[in-house]
């Protein structure tokens, strides 16, 4: 989080609010699903299933963290594009 903290900083954008706790219980309760599924073939031994449930869970975390990146980027380039 501190990390995370010196990147907004870097970045001069401020911070998303934490989360309340409801909303951490419900994205706890969302990320147990997904590794769930994960989790299943690999306890079926069923490499196949378990290589494209991978590989699907990689390509959806790649999509958020370009996605993520790209709202950061909008967000710090509207906000220095201003000034001259």
């Amino acid at each position: 989080m501190v990390r995370y903290m010196e990147l907004t900083v870097d970045l001069e954008i401020e911070p998303p609010p934490l989360p309340t706790s409801a909303a951490l219980a419900e994205h706890r309760q969302r990320e147990y699903g997904i590794h769930a599924e994960l989790y299943e073939p690999i306890l079926r031994r069923d490499p196949e299933q378990a290589r494209t449930r991978m590989r699907e869970h990689l390509e959806d975390a790649k999509d958020l963290i370009i996605q993520g990146s790209s709202e950061i980027s909008d967000k710090h380039q509207s906000g220095t594009t201003g000034e001259t």
